[in-house]
């Protein structure tokens, strides 16, 4: 209810506070955890540093590592791609700071293909259709990346653009502020609703629409752990989940991922 349960007049009894996914910790949140804790509290701090930082202001874990003021273990051994993987090997050298010269040419696990920005949005929608012809499912499998909300190329147009193509509309959609779901749409879940259980990146697909007379008034989305039922007013707190940011991504595995680079992206 916008209130912090824990804080200087009422610290958290824990000996150890464990902290996962810290890059999204900004100097705030951090501010006021660390103002919640006993001066003989173990904190375990676990994230990646090479990861975006947090939405709000403050690059907390970075800046931490960065002061050598604490002990800090960093682990070396990939388990979510193979050791042999050109990604691991792209993402070591962009942390380096240089491209390698291998970068357009076509890899076993990455492709990259060059477009102008006009053909970006359809070209996608040609990878997704090779996904889908080669048994993939479009909502489990494949996913798009992008940095930005706004724009020809921002999320909210390519995720228009994936359910024009992919779940046009049939007989019934919701449509508030915008916003159209219909059954089988891909969505994600923008803010924490502790009432409902679902949490802000949760991601799943509507299974139904509440229909009377004609008339749209909810839906119902299902989620890894269950169905959550949504009021029209409710999907405030959903969007489409074709494409999603980066930054909600962000501790996330997909088997296909598809990321659009432009110009237009830059601040």
């Amino acid at each position: 209810k916008n209130n912090f349960a824990y804080g200087p007049e009422n610290l958290v009894d824990n000996r150890i506070i464990i902290i996962d996914e810290m890059s999204m910790v900004d100097i705030l949140i951090a501010s006021r955890l660390l103002s919640s804790l006993h001066s003989n509290v173990k904190l375990i701090m676990v994230g990646d540093s090479d990861q975006l930082p947090s939405v709000a202001p403050g690059d907390v874990l970075c800046n931490l590592i960065e002061s050598k003021e604490i002990k800090t273990i960093k682990l070396k051994q990939i388990h979510r791609q193979a050791e042999s993987s050109t990604i691991v090997q792209l993402a070591n050298c962009i942390n380096s700071g240089f491209l390698p010269e291998n970068l357009l040419q076509r890899q076993k696990d990455r492709n990259f293909i060059k477009l102008s920005d006009n053909t970006i949005v359809n070209n996608i929608i040609s990878v997704i259709e090779q996904g889908i012809s080669k048994g993939m499912n479009l909502l489990k499998e494949i996913q798009v990346l992008v940095p930005i909300y706004k724009g020809e190329l921002g999320i909210n147009y390519i995720n228009d653009s994936i359910q024009e193509k992919f779940n046009p509309f049939i007989d019934f959609e919701l449509n508030y502020m915008g916003k159209k779901f219909r059954v089988n749409d891909k969505v994600i879940q923008l803010v924490n609703r502790q009432d409902k259980g679902v949490m802000n990146g949760d991601i799943g697909y509507v299974i139904s629409l509440d229909v009377e007379n004609e008339k749209v008034n909810g839906l119902t989305v299902l989620y890894d752990f269950g169905p959550v039922e949504y009021d029209k007013e409710e999907v405030e707190d959903l969007n489409l989940a074709y494409a999603i940011s980066i930054h909600k991504s962000q501790g996330s595995e997909f088997k296909t991922v598809i990321i659009p680079f432009s110009t237009k992206y830059y601040a």
